[in-house]
């Protein structure tokens, strides 16, 4: 797993690439579509055919 983070001068992401879990798809879903107090926003970018998860 390889963490990265992303800062503008508004926000910060951070990116994880190459997770070595897969997620259930209702898992992500639940993440993706509601919002959860203790939780940071969640997005699942893919790219070449590869995943990566990003939190704001």
């Amino acid at each position: 797993m390889k963490v990265e983070y992303l800062r503008t001068a508004k926000k910060s992401h951070m990116i994880v690439k190459e997770a070595d879990y897969p997620f259930e798809q209702y898992a992500l879903k639940m993440i993706q579509n509601n919002r959860i107090p203790c939780l940071l926003q969640f997005q699942v970018i893919i790219e070449d055919g590869k995943v990566e998860y990003c939190m704001m």
